[in-house]
């Protein structure tokens, strides 16, 4: 855990002979994970009993199994759009550093973003329903439409530290996108058996931990038995 969390902060200082306390103070800050953060992170990384062990806690703690998948399915999304940005533009961050990624590929990421957004705007400008139905779905108030047809897919908001989405980036690298849709069809699945309420939930998320964790997402399912 110590050499983990040293390795982040070697990279975080990049080329800089000298670590400051305004690093790890950043470091720490972007890298403080709440429980659900520390579940995803561990399926990231494969590491199935530490991802089963945070389930269990998290379970235990009072959170339901929807919520547990609602934080794969989040994160999830974020893999997806972080592996197509990878692989539109052709960028390879195995052996980048936090300050090239800086000042080199973050750049591009938010451009890459900007498009990505311009363009569903442009295609929901196409659909857009007749203006009755879009009173019908909000307040009415001028602001609440614009949050509606405003709303953006990014990686970062405004004005956060990037170092998380260069970690992200990091981890995606390692996964191709067929894996990735892959698995939103394991958590789709997954959905379905909560909702009809004829598996028990554990069950299911262990299943879900354990396929993502290892290259078994095939169609194989837990046992049927009373939903807890």
């Amino acid at each position: 855990m110590v050499t983990s969390e040293l390795a982040k902060l070697v990279q975080y200082a990049a080329t800089r002979t000298e670590i400051t306390a305004e690093d790890v103070a950043a470091v720490v800050a972007k890298t403080k994970k709440d429980p659900i953060y520390e579940l995803t992170n561990a399926v990231m990384e494969r590491k199935t009993g530490q991802a089963l062990f945070m389930m269990a806690s998290l379970l235990e703690s009072g959170l339901f199994p929807p919520q547990i998948l609602a934080a794969f399915h989040n994160q999830l999304q974020k893999m997806i759009l972080a592996r197509n940005f990878l692989d539109q533009t052709g960028i390879d961050v195995t052996r980048m550093d936090f300050d090239a990624f800086r000042n080199q590929t973050l750049p591009k990421l938010i451009s890459y973003e900007d498009a990505l957004n311009r363009n569903y705007r442009e295609w929901q400008g196409g659909m857009e329903p007749p203006d009755r139905h879009t009173r019908k779905i909000s307040t009415g108030k001028a602001s609440d439409i614009g949050r509606i047809k405003d709303a953006e897919v990014r990686l970062m908001k405004q004005g956060q530290n990037p170092y998380p989405v260069f970690l992200l980036l990091k981890r995606v690298q390692v996964f191709s996108m067929e894996r990735l849709i892959q698995w939103m069809h394991l958590l789709g699945e997954a959905d379905d058996r909560l909702k009809s309420g004829a598996l028990d939930g554990r069950a299911v998320l262990e299943y879900v931990v354990i396929a993502m964790c290892t290259e078994d997402v095939g169609t194989k399912h837990p046992k049927e038995g009373r939903a807890r």
